[in-house]
């Protein structure tokens, strides 16, 4: 098993001092190595290049992984683990989920994701040079959950089931199906009734798609319960 574990906060909060005081000997990857040279150390941005730092980045953290799960002691089964760790200000979900999207693909018994929000209360200087307007912005749109959650991922095989409190008085013309997958390429309609709707789930959806699927959901049918696995194919 190895733990990816993503430290969050705006700039000059400390994450990568953090988290190299923390994980003594763990990798650290950042976007912010993008524009440092590896010999001198110099820091030059440039902000026309910040979508190619975060794709090197995660690029970088893959192939690190990549390797890791092939060391004997990580091996399906090998009882090892190991730790990796990303130091970017992922202020919004969104910026997460590649990085999700990463663990689903190599497969969730094998990497663990783990998020950790940075505080700056020790008046940390930001040596980027990043503005202060700039960083009051990233403040303003930070976005962070604090509830647990209950759903596990979407899978291959699943049926997935949506109560609508509400009955629908013709269930040919359930409100928001042809909505609903318009966006969910990969499901179908296995059942509908005046209280409920089922679908199945024929291809694995990645992080993204899943959070995305049950957003349109709650979006569509917003008197429903939650989008809820029913069984997996077996």
């Amino acid at each position: 098993m190895i733990h990816l574990i993503l430290f969050r906060g705006l700039p000059g909060s400390g994450k990568t001092t953090l988290a190299n005081l923390l994980l003594p000997g763990a990798r650290v990857f950042s976007a912010d190595d993008y524009f440092t040279d590896p010999a001198s150390g110099e820091y030059k941005f440039d902000g026309e290049k910040t979508k190619e730092a975060h794709q090197d980045c995660q690029r970088r953290v893959r192939e690190c992984l990549e390797r890791m799960l092939k060391a004997p002691q990580l091996k399906r089964g090998g009882g090892g683990a190991g730790i990796v760790a990303v130091a970017n200000t992922f202020t919004q979900e969104w910026e997460l989920t590649p990085y999700y999207d990463m663990a689903w693909d190599l497969g969730s018994d094998r990497v663990q994701v783990h998020s950790a929000v940075v505080e700056n209360r020790h008046q940390g200087q930001n040596i980027h040079g990043v503005p202060s307007e700039a960083i009051s912005k990233m403040a303003r749109r930070f976005e962070i959950s604090l509830s647990p959650t209950s759903e596990r991922p979407l899978v291959a095989g699943d049926e997935c089931l949506v109560r609508y409190k509400t009955p629908a008085l013709n269930t040919l013309t359930f409100p928001g199906v042809d909505e609903v997958l318009r966006d969910m390429p990969g499901w179908k309609v296995e059942s509908i009734d005046s209280f409920s709707i089922t679908f199945s789930v024929l291809s694995q959806p990645t992080y993204q798609d899943d959070r995305k699927i049950r957003r349109r959901l709650a979006e569509l049918f917003p008197e429903d319960g939650p989008a809820e696995p029913k069984k997996t194919q077996g």
